[in-house]
């Protein structure tokens, strides 16, 4: 019975050419007060080389994040401006590691780390029982509380 709080497509397809016009348009049509948080996976070289996870993949799929993250702000929607989770999931096992990589270089306020915890793939269940299991995360994630807020 309300609006949505952000909007978030599977594979990133909201960035794509062609629907990132869709996109853009559809939520600048509507009130100000009601466009939902839109997710991008820009992230910029500098970053992605000291990940050193996944370069490719999260090259190409942050290609498309830039350009629409330059669009979304542009037209006035609010984005992450941080993005990391990307890795080959056939390495699964190094997920413990990755996640402290990139809770580690995702500094901005606003950042997402992408995740796909679940209990029935074997690499969903590795990201699930890492989530569970990290008490460490606590104080990552509420880093900057109460001042918290999700500017564009």
């Amino acid at each position: 019975g309300r609006p949505p709080d952000f909007l978030d497509g599977h594979m990133h397809v909201q960035q794509l050419p062609g629907i990132r016009e869709g996109v853009l348009g559809c939520l600048t049509s509507l009130p100000p007060s009601t466009r939902p948080y839109v997710r991008n996976s820009a992230i910029s070289m500098r970053k992605l080389l000291q990940l050193r996870v996944a370069i490719g993949k999260t090259y190409a799929i942050g290609w498309f994040g830039k350009s629409f993250r330059r669009r979304a702000l542009a037209v006035g929607l609010c984005t992450n401006s941080d993005f990391a989770g990307v890795y080959g999931y056939d390495r699964y096992c190094r997920f413990p590691d990755y996640l402290r990589r990139f809770m580690q270089r995702n500094q901005g306020v606003n950042g997402i780390i992408m995740v796909h915890p679940g209990k029935q793939e074997i690499w969903r269940r590795m990201e699930y029982n890492t989530l569970k299991s990290a008490a460490w995360l606590t104080a990552e994630i509420n880093r900057y509380r109460p001042e918290a807020s999700f500017p564009a």
